[in-house]
Formats: C-alpha cells, structure tokens, sequence
C-alpha cells in the first residue's frame, strides 16, 4: 500500500471509529481543522478535502491561529488561507491573544492559548481536528517519562476525547511523519518549515533533533514502541480511575470539595490514586510525587482549627472543616483601603482586579433597594477590619467577621469577596447576603450582586 492509501485510509478507519461528537452521541455536524501550515496539518488538510464526499452532511473548516510569537505568522496564514481557497475548503483566521509564558513555559502556553481559541468556535456536534502524528506521540512519551509523570502522563495524547461541547480527534495518531512526507511528495504539496523548530533550547525540538534519532539508530521502531506504551497506559489507567471512581466518587460535593475522611480511609496507594484522579477530573495537572506526599502527611493530618495549604505550578490544595478544595492559585488579598465605584448600568459585569467577575442584575423583591444606588455613594470594597452591619429581620448590627464565618465563608475568601458599600457602611457581601436596611421590600426593584470567584466561596450553599 503507497503513503496516499495509508494516509487516508488511517483518517478514515479513525472518524469511523467515533461517529459521533459529544458525549450525547449528537452526529458530527462540522469538523473544524486547525492547520499550522506544517507538514503534518498540510497533509490532513489535502486529505479532510478530498474526503468530503465521505463526511455525508458535515461541514469542514481550515483554522489557522496567529501566536504572534514570530513575525513571519501573519505570512504563513496567507499560505493556510491560499492552500484550503484552492482546495474549497472555508478559511477562518484566529489571533491566539497575549501569549503568557510565566507560568509553564512557552511551548505550553501557546499550546493553551491555541485550544483555548479554538475552543471559542466549538459548538455541539463539533469535532476539532488536530495533526498530531507516531512521532509527536514518542517525544510526549518522552517529556512525560522525563518529568517523572507516572500511568496517566504516559498516555500521553488520546486518539480521541471531549473538547468543549465537542470532540478533539487526532486521526493521524498512528502515522510516523515518514509516512506523512511521502504523501506530501506524491500530491506536491507546499508547507512551511518554522525556523524555531531548529531550537534546541525547547525541549520538544531537543528530543526530536538530538535523542529520537540516536534511538532510532539503535532501535528503528522506536516510536512505535513508545506509541504502544502510550496504549497500554491509557488502558491501565482507565482501570485507575474506576477505583478512584469506586474509593471517592460519593466523597465529592456538588462543588467539588473532597472529604477528608474518606481519603485517610484508603490505604496509601489507593489515598495517592485517588487524589489524582479527583484533581484531574477538575482540570489540575497531578502534583510532583513530594507535593502528593504533603497532601497525606501534612494537609490531611492537621489540627482541626489549622488552614493548611499544599501549592504546586497552577494549582493549592487547602482544607476547611475537613474537606480538601483545589484551586488555582489565589492572587493576593485585595487592599482594603481601596474601592471600585459600582456599576452603573442594570445586568452589568466588573471585572476586579484579581481577573475575578461582579455580575449585578436587576430583579423584584431580591438585592439591594433600587433607591439606596440612586442618590448614594456606592462602592466596591474589601473587607479592611472590625465592619459590623444589620442582618435581615434583626436591629443590632454583627460583626461582619462572624457573620462570614456563621455563613461558611471559607477562610481564604472572607478577606477576597467583595463587599458592597453604601454611604461608607456595609449593605451586602457578593454572593452571600444582603444587610437587611438595605434589602428590597417584596416585589420593589432591586439588585443582585453575584461573584465569579472561580472557585467555591462558601462550604455551604450561600443564601441571600
């Protein structure tokens, strides 16, 4: 069989093997391709338009994402655009944003700045094409094992797996890019060659110029072994995650919280797997083995009226009334001394300095008295110490310290959730209450004012 027949067979055997596109069985209804203008994105572009007449009613779309990170990006899109125009395949291009390397490097954060992108065009139905080949899939093999990652990092990328509302298939997984050029070469195909592949100081390209070809002198199938590895990885952990599943899945609330307990009553072994496995399923790369062992060692074991906190790249672990929370880490705690005048028109957003988001939407008989925000001085503040206020249906005031306690504040988002300030004095917490002076009477206009802290505020529902 030549390299156009394995090529586009292998596309074939791998969109037959998932007819549909989310976890709702919906039928494809687009596949959108996002192309690089690489070797490897150039060939299944060639090959996803010469299938059309195979994808029955699905549409199909080229995307090309700008990083912004070499000047020749703009250019290279023209190349995309021009390929997929004469192939009659719609062009549609994206901009990735500001590129944040700070935190991961820069490999991994234009990776997330391009799915994050691309995750904008998904809808229901969709499925998200990428030309990840055997080769990629041994230098990820490689990177994971190098990191120390243990079953789950060395599945390292799925043939297959949800994506937004969607699905993300990689159908040329179990390609080499040997295979790949010959197609190229056979259909004459034009690509683009990034100068920043030949730079070794990113470890990807390392693996792939200097250590790939030194084993594949040694070894010529290399990559197919280390493919394989990937496969049995996958399934081992599939067998994992059903034990986390059994150990833990009844152990976790609706907001995610983990009991403490039911993670000291597992044996080791199972407490490190199933820590994993809860972290994983909200978004948390899993820790280095030394910050797993602080999470049974030193979070679970502390004293009852301590705040612990166990930190990694991108993620803390902290407990409160013996239930674990993850997070991404916490910005620091506002300043007190400062505030931000509230919104000023009805259903509006803020964004706070934190990047977190105060939504204020207009109802009857909820919120604040739409008369308190017409002739007052209103304001967004932080909490700065000793504020007191009138909760409903009483006529002392509290203080506001114990009332976010009474009302299960966590610890590390009393000082972090926004207050409300009417004339200096404190008319409502964010997502918590309203001071009862200040309430809307039943059926007269008010304002809710909710918080997007991107994670959990209360231990407990908050009532309002």
């Amino acid at each position: 069989m030549d390299a156009i027949d394995t090529v586009e067979n292998a596309v074939l055997a791998s969109l037959a093997a998932a007819p549909t596109a989310s976890a709702h069985d919906l039928p494809v209804t687009h596949y959108r391709l996002a192309v690089s203008g690489g070797l490897d994105s150039m060939v299944l572009l060639h090959v996803m338009a010469g299938l059309r007449a195979q994808l029955g009613r699905s549409a199909l779309t080229c995307y090309y994402v700008n990083h912004g990170l070499h000047p020749e990006a703009p250019e290279w899109g023209t190349v995309v655009a021009r390929a997929a125009e004469d192939l009659g395949v719609p062009f549609v291009a994206l901009d990735a944003g500001r590129i944040d390397s700070a935190d991961g490097g820069l490999e991994a954060a234009a990776r997330k700045a391009r799915y994050a992108v691309l995750a904008t065009a998904m809808e229901e139905g969709d499925v998200l094409l990428t030309a990840h080949h055997q080769d990629d899939q041994a230098e990820t093999v490689l990177l994971q094992l190098l990191r120390g990652a243990g079953v789950a990092g060395l599945r390292a990328m799925p043939a297959s797996g949800r994506f937004g509302p969607g699905t993300h298939r990689r159908p040329l997984l179990a390609l080499s890019r040997e295979t790949l050029a010959a197609y190229a070469k056979a259909r004459e195909l034009v690509w683009i060659d990034d100068p920043s592949n030949s730079e070794q100081k990113h470890d990807r390209n390392y693996l792939r110029q200097s250590v790939l070809p030194l084993l594949r002198a040694r070894w010529p199938a290399v990559a197919g072994t280390l493919a394989q590895l990937a496969a049995t990885c996958a399934d081992e952990q599939q067998v994992l995650d059903g034990a986390a599943v059994v150990d833990l899945a009844a152990a976790v609330a609706d907001d995610s919280s983990l009991a403490a307990e039911a993670v000291r009553s597992l044996p080791p072994a199972s407490a490190r797997n199933g820590l994993r496995w809860w972290l994983r399923q909200q978004g948390f790369a899993a820790p280095p083995r030394a910050r797993l062992e602080a999470l049974l060692t030193d979070l679970l074991p502390a004293r009852a009226d301590a705040q612990p906190c166990v930190r990694w790249q991108g993620c803390e672990v902290r407990r409160y009334q013996d239930r674990l929370y993850a997070m991404a880490p916490l910005a620091p705690s506002p300043d007190g001394s400062v505030s931000l005048p509230f919104p000023s028109t009805t259903n509006a957003s803020l964004t706070l300095p934190d990047r977190s988001v105060l939504s204020v939407e207009r109802q009857r008989g909820r919120g604040i008295a739409e008369h308190w925000l017409r002739s007052h001085d209103v304001r967004i503040g932080w909490r700065r110490g000793g504020e007191k206020l009138v909760l409903p249906g009483r006529t002392h005031t509290s203080s506001l310290k114990k009332v976010l306690q009474a009302r299960g504040v966590l610890p590390w988002m009393r000082e972090r959730v926004p207050l409300v300030l009417i004339d200096g004095q404190v008319a409502g917490v964010a997502g918590v209450l309203v001071a009862g002076p200040f309430a809307a009477e039943h059926d007269a206009p008010g304002y809710t004012v909710s918080w997007q802290a991107g994670t959990p505020i209360c231990a407990s529902p908050a009532r309002s």
